[in-house]
């Protein structure tokens, strides 16, 4: 395998301009700037992505329009994490609200049930514990309290210490125990797509990101509700697009007013910022319909 030599600005400007990409509305002197200070090669150069190349394999794009897709994303990001967290938060004291005015359940075989059901429980157990539990000298250790409850954890030590990607078992678990709840059937529609957006989020993956690859499948549930709400099929069909509707509509079923109040302000203000540069983008097909996406989703889980 071909290893790639590290370039310097210069030459990174260079190759951007061999691949298409020009300097009109920005300098070269400001990329420079913008490279070395603000973000990197490697993920700018990603939002090229969403546009089309000429039949010479070029792009013919300014690099302001990655420079704001860059910046635009970044706001993004930060934003829907924050409606991650929420979300998280808001699952996890429902369910142990749930579990707690249950009767027949102890808190205990609950857990013992769900390990049971997954490929490798040991794996699962260990992947909830993996924030409380690591190696010293080859010798396994626990953050102090926590040890006693790997063994045989309690609902509330499990709730507490596992992310996101680990609360799907729960939920299907809890909406098979009680198939009249219609929040727990929404909540497992949703949570997929919202893990995945929260994991993305939290590792820094673009997320206005090669909007032209639509070959995603997207669920039936959250297909047909976006629909009902007002979408387009070519908005829906792009992946993130669906993700964050999902994400947005668990948000709203799960969080309280106080909550979605606050991030509805925030993304209002994003709005506001994709609408000052959308000239930029006005003849690029994918990112219009994302922004309009964006615009619609305002529109929809505005309180």
């Amino acid at each position: 395998m071909s290893v790639k030599p590290l370039l310097t600005f210069d030459e990174l400007i260079e190759k951007m301009k061999d691949l298409g990409i020009h300097f009109d509305r920005v300098t070269e002197t400001e990329a420079k700037d913008f490279l070395s200070n603000s973000n990197y090669f490697f993920k700018i150069g990603a939002f090229r992505k969403n546009f089309h190349k000429d039949f010479e394999g070029r792009y013919n794009i300014d690099f302001r329009q990655l420079q704001e897709l860059a910046r635009l994303d970044m706001k993004l990001r930060y934003l829907l994490l924050q409606y991650c967290l929420d979300i998280e938060h808001s699952i996890k004291t429902y369910l142990l609200r749930l579990i707690t005015n249950d009767p027949d359940e102890d808190g205990y075989d609950i857990v013992q049930h769900i390990f049971s059901t997954q490929r490798n429980a040991t794996e699962f157990k260990n992947a909830i514990f993996s924030s409380v539990r690591f190696y010293d000298k080859g010798k396994l250790k626990f953050i102090d309290g926590f040890q006693k409850y790997y063994e045989k954890p309690p609902v509330w030590v499990v709730l507490e210490i596992m992310t996101m990607s680990k609360l799907k078992p729960f939920i299907v678990y809890l909406s098979n125990a009680k198939p009249r709840n219609t929040k727990l059937k929404k909540m497992r529609n949703g949570i997929r797509y919202t893990s995945m957006l929260r994991n993305e989020c939290a590792h820094n993956r673009p997320i206005i990101f090669n909007l032209r690859n639509n070959n995603h499948h997207i669920s039936k549930p959250i297909y047909t509700n976006a629909k009902r709400k007002g979408f387009t099929n070519e908005e829906i069909q792009i992946y993130k697009v669906a993700q964050i509707f999902a994400l947005m509509d668990l948000h709203a079923l799960v969080c309280g007013d106080g909550m979605r109040r606050n991030r509805y302000k925030d993304f209002v203000v994003f709005k506001q910022e994709f609408q000052h540069v959308e000239d930029l983008f006005q003849d690029n097909k994918y990112i219009s319909r994302f922004q309009s996406a964006i615009n619609r989703l305002v529109d929809i889980y505005q309180i």
